[in-house]
């Protein structure tokens, strides 16, 4: 069970710059910048989120690779920039997605990743060569999550190899300044039902959905 806190509300935000953060996260290892290079500079170097067709044209790019993902966020969800500290840790998880399933022992759990980030599991190395090199203005560190609600269980959506690495960082280094602990959470009570959140699956077994979910199909 994990400690029940309030998590620190920066500010609210809009689901643009989410998709706009999203996206620039996805740019090079999804190849956009093969397939679009000449997007870029507008549409990720110097974002307008006050232009609609920009907009549009980001969440249509990120829908390409991601569609999977955001179609189903709650259309009520609200975004807001908020501090993660330590105490977050035992609350939060990673994408619960079967390739998670190993190197947290079965349980998506965020600690359980960053225990076994010296495992020969997939995932592992990675989350340790972006370790050995924090803090690093290479790294963009606001990883992107959801919850039911501020104080409920949080899974990360995008950036799980930044986000156990972070945490990591962040447990061996607690005066970090607060620019490595900002991220950005989506908050519904309808996330219950959000097929990438941990609460959509059986608490027995975190690698299943629940018997609600899967008798619609979800």
């Amino acid at each position: 069970m994990y400690e029940l806190k309030t998590m620190k509300i920066i500010k609210e935000e809009s689901i643009d710059k989410v998709i706009h953060a999203w996206l620039r996260a996805e740019w090079v290892p999804q190849k956009y910048d093969v397939s679009h290079p000449e997007l870029k500079a507008g549409l990720i170097d110097n974002p307008d989120f006050g232009d609609i067709e920009q907009n549009a044209k980001r969440r249509e790019l990120l829908r390409l690779r991601r569609g999977q993902m955001i179609d189903p966020l709650p259309h009520d969800i609200k975004w807001y920039t908020a501090e993660f500290e330590n105490s977050d840790r035992s609350r939060t998880y990673t994408v619960p997605s079967s390739d998670w399933l190993p190197i947290t022992d079965g349980s998506y759990r965020l600690d359980v990743a960053i225990a076994n980030i010296d495992s020969a599991h997939d995932h592992a190395s990675r989350i340790k060569d972006i370790y050995e090199i924090l803090p690093s203005k290479d790294i963009d560190t606001k990883m992107i999550m959801v919850g039911s609600d501020i104080n409920s269980a949080l899974s990360i959506i995008e950036g799980n190899h930044r986000g156990v690495a972070l945490a990591n960082y962040l447990a061996h280094h607690p005066d970090s300044r607060g620019e490595i602990r900002e991220v950005y959470i989506g908050i519904s009570p309808k996330t219950r039902d959000y097929i990438w959140h941990i609460e959509s699956r059986d608490a027995a077994n975190p690698g299943q959905l629940r018997q609600a979910l899967r008798m619609v199909n979800v």
